[in-house]
């Protein structure tokens, strides 16, 4: 069973660190896995500790070589580096109250320190965003269309993950026409109850409490500066949120995930979850608002095979990491990542 839990703990690193670095940091992941596989832990932790040395600190690699240092039982080497790696950036509160790699802290009083200097950084944090947006600029999207030249069974049967796109820019048009098949309206209700925010959308939601919020960080779309901006599926109109392309940020909280930061522009999804689980409760946060993500996702790639495009949905990122670039406020989280671009 502890071989089974300490092979599972290899994968689980493998894959945090699988998009930070290019071909030579994935080689000596494989390299510490074996290591680590043969119970040669302070050859695993100094294996990163030379990393660090030669290409400079960075989180990940802190955490990694915290782990080998505890599993090794050299407590005090552990704890500095799980230090460093918080230091470095690490806010994955919940890798290392998990990790099972640091089972031999835990009943040590400086374990507990760290949890709750991490909790008390991530809640400044959290402090520091925003209650509501300020939606001083407004920008009317073009109008979306209704019918096109390709059949929904087609698009079906085309519809792929795609990964790779071409260097041409996103129009207007083709944002507004995105962002509707995810969210828009497409029954008004003027009047209607709050929750409903304008009215029935194009993706089905439990109870119609509607919990996603849909944020475009846009880096090459024509007539549209690079930025972040919010969706109001109201009026079919993206509030700015902020300036600045940002593409690459997004990317490496997504653990470096580099068709981030080559796709042209993409949809960064949170939730809301009060919206659901204060009529449903925890089957809301279980269920309810997952369901609805994924109605709302298919219908985001559906329509990008419509407009020739490709997209692929992404669920690997650092929640705080994403939460705090996009500014979203402070009763959100974030659950998706869709990027965005034209065929090669």
């Amino acid at each position: 069973m502890k071989k089974n839990k300490l092979i599972i703990s290899i994968l689980v690193l493998i894959s945090l660190n699988l998009f930070l670095y290019a071909d030579g940091f994935m080689e000596l992941n494989r390299k510490a896995a074996d290591l680590r596989a043969e119970g040669k832990y302070k050859e695993t932790a100094e294996m990163y500790e030379n990393h660090i040395a030669e290409n400079g600190p960075d989180a990940l690699s802190y955490y990694s070589a915290a782990c080998a240092w505890a599993l090794e039982g050299n407590k005090d080497t552990a704890f500095k580096d799980l230090s460093l790696s918080i230091d470095n950036g690490m806010l994955e509160l919940g890798w290392i109250k998990t990790d099972e790699d640091f089972e031999t802290l835990r009943d040590d009083k400086r374990f507990e320190g760290i949890i709750v200097q991490l909790e008390n950084k991530i809640t400044e944090l959290e402090n520091n965003l925003p209650e509501k947006h300020n939606e001083k600029i407004i920008i009317e999207l073009p109008k979306p269309r209704f019918e096109s030249d390709i059949s929904l069974e087609e698009t079906l049967h085309k519809r792929r993950s795609i990964r790779n796109y071409s260097d041409d820019p996103l129009t207007m048009e083709e944002v507004s026409q995105i962002l509707w098949a995810a969210y828009g309206l497409t029954k008004p209700y003027p009047g209607g109850p709050a929750f409903l925010r304008g009215g029935l959308k194009t993706a089905p939601s439990a109870g119609a409490r509607y919990p996603l919020e849909i944020y475009l960080v846009a880096g090459n779309v024509t007539e549209l500066s690079a930025g972040i901006y919010k969706y109001k599926a109201e009026d079919h109109s993206i509030v700015k949120i902020s300036d600045g392309d940002v593409r690459k940020k997004l990317a490496k909280a997504a653990l470096e995930q580099s068709w981030i930061q080559e796709a042209p522009a993409s949809l960064v999804y949170s939730a809301v979850y009060s919206r659901t689980t204060d009529i449903y409760g925890d089957r809301g946060r279980e269920r309810y608002v997952c369901m609805d993500l994924g109605h709302s996702a298919e219908n985001v790639y559906l329509q990008a095979v419509a407009l020739d495009m490709g997209t692929v949905a992404i669920g690997a990122f650092s929640d705080i990491k994403v939460k705090l670039l996009i500014n979203m406020t402070r009763e959100e989280e974030p659950i998706y990542i869709m990027s965005l671009g034209k065929l090669e």
